[in-house]
């Protein structure tokens, strides 16, 4: 014989919201720190071109570093757009 499972209101088993109210919050805090990630890095990406700037692009190697760099930049303010806002 099995128990018979206690139903709330709205149609869910006892326990799943609370499972599911969980991995909403655990959601949320994982997006909330993404976004603090992304807008920090967009932050402080930019003090690591000025010294590429200042000191010249002369190598190809030295082109493709800064290319890569502003991608990064341009990636980590798409992620941190939404950040405290």
């Amino acid at each position: 014989m099995s128990s018979p499972s206690i139903q709330h209101e709205t149609g869910s088993v006892a326990g799943e919201s609370t499972d599911s109210s969980f991995r909403e919050w655990f959601a949320d805090q994982l997006a909330d720190r993404v976004y603090a990630a992304g807008f920090w890095t967009a932050v402080v990406l930019p003090f690591l071109h000025v010294p590429m700037l200042a000191t010249g692009l002369d190598t190809g190697g030295e082109v493709l570093t800064f290319l890569g760099l502003l991608a990064l930049n341009a990636l980590a303010l798409l992620v941190g757009y939404p950040h405290k806002q």
